[in-house]
């Protein structure tokens, strides 16, 4: 049977003073930076690199939870998305979160990018 798929998009645009918060963003952490320290120290978790972009998976889960980290050299570094899917009444939902602490122009089109991977990843489903 096929399932919908409904794209939930959060997006939490903050300025690059954001960094001293101590409320969580919709990623799970105050700032890309304790974000990108944290998972990169946890042992439960996957940590990689594609093409420059710092890619953080949970490795024992059956649930497809993923943390993207902007490259050094992106116009809205530095940034973390986190994305989850997942299923409510019969249907796949895929939560998009986006903590980004660039000009929001360059955060604007980073939501636009990772719109356009997960129009991408409906095609192939």
């Amino acid at each position: 049977m096929l399932k919908r798929i409904v794209f939930v998009l959060i997006v939490c645009i903050a300025p690059q003073t954001s960094y001293g918060q101590a409320e969580k963003s919709g990623v799970g952490f105050g700032s890309a930076k304790e974000a990108f320290d944290t998972l990169r120290a946890d042992p439960s978790i996957n940590f990689g690199y594609s093409d420059g972009w710092a890619v953080a998976t949970p490795k024992n889960t059956d649930n497809f939870i993923m943390w993207t980290f902007t490259p050094t050299d992106h116009a809205a570094h530095p940034a973390v998305i986190r994305r989850e899917a997942v299923e409510v009444d019969g249907y796949i939902h895929i939560d998009m979160s986006v903590l980004c602490h660039a000009q929001k122009a360059a955060c604007d089109n980073l939501v636009a990018e990772f719109e356009a991977l997960n129009e991408k990843i409906i095609e192939q489903l």
